[in-house]
């Protein structure tokens, strides 16, 4: 779940791409649908920019179930072969990374997102999942009479050896087991959401790349 697309020109300004709007600048990425692994920015304008950023799931001040406010966004997110939405809360999914492991094939489903905590309605924030993205782009992108195509490597390899943590799939329920299907608690969860993007300091890339622009 991709959203809160920044381009930042060559001289360090910020051009925002629908930041406030889910049904305008957000995206659902499946591996699934090739239609959705190409994402194309309308309107931007007309500069040369040094790099992107964006945001792997949706910040906090926007993380509702808004059927009314973004009804495109809520019904791509909670499609019933995509199901990108809790189901015990009000927010979305981030990522979810569903599969097999080991020779036996036994089942993996790692999902992320930021949790709650309290009853309803009187929620408080508990982990906070979301995390900004920034990439240096290979050459400058230079918008204009054409339009640049920028292409992004997501390295999933880094889902279990990231930079922050090295992590090795199990069905124990101990702080180093860390596959489902065992007890998936929060503190679990944000080791795969630092290898996947960052830790929000020292690593702002997470598995993130730009492997080329083409003007």
């Amino acid at each position: 779940m991709i959203s809160n697309i920044r381009l930042v020109k060559d001289n360090g300004d910020e051009v925002p791409y629908n930041v406030n709007d889910l049904d305008k600048g957000a995206t659902v990425i499946d591996q699934a649908k090739t239609a959705t692994l190409s994402y194309v920015l309308s309107n931007v304008p007309s500069a040369t920019y040094k790099q992107i950023k964006f945001g792997l799931g949706i910040k906090p001040e926007q993380n509702t179930l808004d059927q009314v406010r973004f009804p495109n966004f809520y019904a791509a997110a909670g499609a019933n072969d995509t199901e990108m939405m809790w189901e015990w809360g009000s927010g979305y999914r981030f990522t979810k990374v569903e599969g097999f492991y080991d020779a036996d094939n036994k089942a993996m489903s790692i999902h992320t997102g930021s949790t709650v905590e309290g009853t309803a309605p009187n929620y408080t924030q508990g982990v906070n999942a979301y995390r900004d993205i920034t990439l240096n782009l290979t050459t400058n992108a230079v918008v204009g009479s054409k339009a640049p195509k920028i292409k992004i490597k997501a390295d999933f390899d880094k889902l279990l050896s990231g930079k922050a943590n090295t992590i090795t799939l199990s069905t124990g329920t101990g702080m180093n087991d860390n596959a489902t299907p065992n007890i998936h608690t929060a503190a679990q969860m944000v080791k795969f959401v630092d290898n996947l993007a960052g830790n929000g300091s020292s690593d702002i890339s997470g598995m993130f790349s730009v492997t080329s622009v083409e003007n």
